[in-house]
């Protein structure tokens, strides 16, 4: 796969799909599918055209949106299919207020598409009239295909990126995962935390998350964790440590049979379940009980 920022260099027609693909789930790889698929039938390229900004951002950049994947993660995770182009896109208030055959004229021209596949539910363009016969009479006018593809289904339900925050909102990260069709993913570099862990035996590594990606709910996770290209059983915290009252949420891992200093190394969390949600005990031993269980029980969940 080659990042492009323009096509001028290369005569080619593409065919093309465009979008966020947040987390990159089972229903933007079914899309993906097609579009390569598509592309090889039409001996045409495959281009992915998406955004490094989520378009919410640009309206409310108060509450930016947490993302399943950032930049890094997303463009990671594309280059291992078999796309020939990738176009990242900053979505700013000019593309905003094209229309849809502005935006279709501006794809046709600057980027020599002449097909065009989307997302059962993708818009685009300031237009009111925002469906699919829409997009496809435009398409008729500038000599583009355009192509509909159809959605995936987990559990009676639409699979989509918005679907899958809520469940690792909510904690459920062993479905997310099944949408994703990986383990959810959080990195970030080590940090000094309280050394509490450290006292009772669970020493932990103090994660500083990049601040739009999303953090599951608080709670304690089964987990795998990646240092330095290894792979390790872990212990997940995520939350307070309401035990000592502490004020800030903090995103903690003990890894299990690893004790090398890892400060300020960047390092990988797959979340794979949670086990239970963060409970106020009455002392440091109970805690360390608590923590002893939870090693053997995750400890069975992630050598099955």
């Amino acid at each position: 796969m080659q990042i492009i920022s323009t096509l001028n260099n290369i005569a080619s027609s593409q065919c093309a799909t465009i979008g966020f693909f947040d987390g990159i789930h089972i229903g933007h790889r079914a899309l993906l599918t097609q579009l390569i698929n598509t592309a090889k039938q039409r001996n045409l390229n495959s281009l992915v055209v998406t955004f490094t900004n989520h378009p919410t951002n640009l309206f409310y950049p108060d509450n930016p949106m947490p993302l399943l994947t950032t930049a890094d993660e997303k463009q990671h995770i594309l280059s291992q299919l078999d796309i020939d182009y990738l176009l990242p896109l900053s979505f700013t208030t000019k593309i905003a207020k094209l229309t849809a055959k502005q935006f279709l004229t501006m794809l046709h021209e600057q980027y020599n598409v002449n097909c065009l596949l989307v997302g059962y539910d993708h818009h685009f363009g300031c237009d009111k009239q925002k469906n699919y016969q829409h997009y496809v009479d435009i398409g008729k006018q500038l000599n583009i295909e355009v192509i509909k593809c159809q959605p995936k289904m987990y559990d009676n339900n639409i699979v989509s990126s918005s679907l899958i925050r809520k469940y690792i909102q909510e904690g459920q990260v062993d479905a997310a995962n099944t949408m994703l069709n990986r383990p959810y993913e959080i990195s970030g570099i080590v940090v000094q935390g309280n050394k509490l862990g450290r006292e009772i035996g669970f020493p932990t590594a103090n994660i500083n998350i990049s601040h739009n990606k999303l953090i599951p709910q608080d709670g304690v996770y089964a987990a795998k964790v990646i240092v330095n290209n290894t792979q390790y059983n872990g212990m997940l915290n995520i939350g307070y440590n309401p035990t000592i009252n502490n004020k800030q949420r903090t995103v903690e891992v003990h890894i299990i049979n690893f004790s090398t200093p890892i400060y300020n190394q960047t390092i990988t969390v797959q979340i794979i379940q949670k086990i239970r949600d963060e409970v106020h005990f009455n002392n440091l031993q109970q805690l360390q009980q608590q923590l002893q269980q939870d090693y053997t029980t995750i400890t069975n969940i992630l050598n099955k």
